[in-house]
Formats: structure tokens, sequence, C-alpha cells
């Protein structure tokens, strides 16, 4: 094989890894998505079925609905964990595969995809925090968010429920901030609020669209970090550029490492997968990819 043959077989052997990345990136956040949305209803059920006959939930309920939202959201972490690695064996498999598919290393040479696992969960990021330090403090964010304001709600309802006990009793019409504190207290709403901070209809940046933004930027840096390992294996390897995605939204940091020449190797290149690693990802959520370069 010609060393320009070499480079268009490359070529065509990434564009088909980035097309198998790309549908797994959106295979995986719709399976985190219906995951999300299975543990937000399970914890509605949970409410509706400790609700009184007036649809209230009385303080004697509090810490047994507690104890079973809290072993819904343990199923969450569990399930949404396993997509994570499957995601991040497969996005290691495709970026490892694609110079074997291009035919220029045999299958029995190619760098395993676990050095890639392994570097993406051991990586200690510039905050200090791995990958489950990360996906704790998500879990964590949640519990607190949804048993608070469960807690928060149920309290309020049923301070609400004894003034309005006491206006009735005194034959007065009870008034409507109580009226509302009761309403916001009842099931249904507790269950709507709860649905909406755990899929981020209440916030865009609840546990559905943090998890979303660890998914994309892991499964992207096991592709990427497999696919260097093996690139700087192979013969002719002079290093790696950094690349913009046809899907990169706005400039920022991504288009200032495309574009600087700080190694003399020519736009974006950097001499080793180590030395790319220092930069890339430039940003959660980032599209920017590595792309070898060969003399």
């Amino acid at each position: 094989m010609t060393p320009r043959e070499r480079e268009a077989a490359i070529r065509r052997a990434m564009r088909e890894a980035q097309r198998e990345l790309i549908d797994l990136d959106e295979e995986a956040a719709a399976a985190l998505m219906r995951l999300y949305r299975w543990a937000a209803e399970s914890i509605a059920q949970e409410i509706f079925l400790r609700a009184d006959g007036d649809g209230t939930l009385a303080l004697a309920q509090l810490a047994d609905l507690r104890r079973q939202i809290e072993a819904r959201l343990a199923q969450l972490e569990a399930g949404r964990n396993t997509l994570l690695n499957e995601a991040l064996g497969q996005a290691a498999r495709i970026g490892g595969e694609t110079f074997v598919q291009a035919g220029v290393v045999p299958a029995a040479s190619m760098r395993l995809p676990e050095e890639a696992l392994r570097f993406v969960r051991g990586l200690v990021a510039a905050d200090g925090l791995q990958l489950s330090d990360r996906l704790w403090r998500i879990d964590r964010g949640a519990r607190d968010a949804v048993v608070n304001a469960l807690e928060r709600a149920v309290v309020l309802g049923h301070g609400a429920v004894q003034a309005a006990r006491e206006f009735l009793d005194a034959a007065q019409p009870v008034p409507a901030d109580i009226q509302a504190k009761m309403k916001s207290a009842g099931a249904s709403a507790i269950a709507r609020d709860t649905r909406a901070l755990m899929t981020g209809e209440k916030s865009a940046g609840g546990p559905l669209a943090q998890s979303m933004r660890v998914f994309r930027t892991e499964i992207n840096r096991a592709h990427g970090v497999a696919y260097m390992k093996q690139a700087e294996a192979v013969p002719g390897f002079v290093g790696i550029r950094f690349t913009l995605s046809p899907q990169h939204p706005k400039p920022d940091i991504c288009d200032e490492l495309a574009k600087e020449d700080r190694f003399g190797l020519g736009e974006g290149v950097f001499p080793s997968v180590d030395e790319f690693l220092k930069v890339w990802p430039a940003h959660p959520n980032t599209f920017s990819f590595p792309v070898a370069v060969f003399g």
C-alpha cells in the first residue's frame, strides 16, 4: 500500500468510525432519557400510592416515601452506570478498530480498548474529579433536590391543612394563599414537580442534562483515546490534529486550538497523544475530535 493509498484508506475508515460514534451517542442519549423518565414516573407512582383520599400526603407517610424514592434513585444510578460502561466499551472498540478497518494494521496487533477505558476511568480532570466522582455528584444532587422538594411540600402542606381547619372551624373562608399551599402540596403537584426535576423540565441543568453531558464527553474521550493510541503505533505517525466537527456550533477555544501551530507541525497538530490530551476535550460536550497525521 502506497502512502497515498494508506491515507485514503484511513480517511474512509475514519468517516465510517465517526458515523458509528454519532449513532452510538444518539442511542446512548435516547436510552438515558428513557431511564430517567422511567425513574421519574416510578417516583410519581410511589407518591400517588401514599396519598390520602383527598390527594394530600400526611407527615406519617414521609419517611416511608423517602425510602422508596431513594430506592428508585439507586436503581436509576445502577442502570445509568451500566449504560455508560457499555457505551464506553463500544466507543473504545470503534476507535481502536479504525486502523484495522483501513487495512493498515492487522487485528492481532490492535491495542486493546481496555487501555482507553482505564485511562477514561482513572483520569483526574483539572477540577480534581474522576469520572466516578462526577457521577456521584450528579446522583447526590438528584437525591437532595427530589427529597428536599418532597419534604418541603409535605411540611408546608401539613401546615396549610392545619391552618385551613382553623378557618373552617371558625366558619370563615380559607384564604387564597393557604388554598394555594394546600394545592401545591397535593400528590399531583408533588409528582409533577418531581418529574420536572428529574427530566429537566424544571431546570435545564438538572440530573438528566448533567448525565447527558458526562455521557457525550466520556464516550467521545474513550473513542478518541483508543483511536490515538492505535495511531501512535502506526509507522509514519507524525502527530494528532485538533479537528473541528461539522457540528461545531459557535467559535470558542476549540477554534483557537485548531488554528494554533505551537509545535511547528502545522495548524492544530500535536506531536503525541500525551500532548494532545493536555488540551482535549477542550470543554464538556465537545464535538471536536482528533485526526492522526502521517508523514
